[in-house]
């Protein structure tokens, strides 16, 4: 996933969850999954 996907979407807020940590933006594996798995319901609802 390209960083500039990553900023975009956390500045629209509908990416995966994220923190900072100093100057670094970090994800928790389980908030991206999370985020994937509920992508992939919402497009199988839509299919």
């Amino acid at each position: 996933m390209p960083v500039g996907t990553l900023r975009w979407w956390r500045h629209r807020k509908v990416g995966p969850r994220s923190f900072k940590l100093g100057r670094s933006v970090r994800y928790k594996k389980t908030d991206v999954d999370a985020w994937l798995r509920d992508q992939y319901e919402a497009e199988g609802a839509s299919a």
